[in-house]
């Protein structure tokens, strides 16, 4: 359970590395806070809110992974 915790803590370093040095992360975070804003006040759906949580995931992981190949 031991490891299990500490992947948990070097994961959670990993993200806040990402949105506190890398611009392009702070970015991408801020678009993100104001597409599920929009998607508050315009009140879509469940279905929406899936699909909207699904590409803002998938977003956010790509650029990580750019980010990590541009560092190598």
């Amino acid at each position: 359970m031991k490891r299990f915790f500490l992947r948990v803590q070097y994961a959670w370093q990993g993200w806040a590395a990402f949105f506190n040095k890398e611009k392009h992360g702070q970015i991408q975070a801020v678009v993100a806070l104001l597409v599920v804003a929009a998607g508050w006040y315009f009140s879509i759906s469940k279905t929406e809110w899936l699909f909207v949580l699904a590409c803002i995931g998938i977003v956010l992981s790509l650029e990580m992974v750019n980010s990590a190949i541009e560092k190598l």
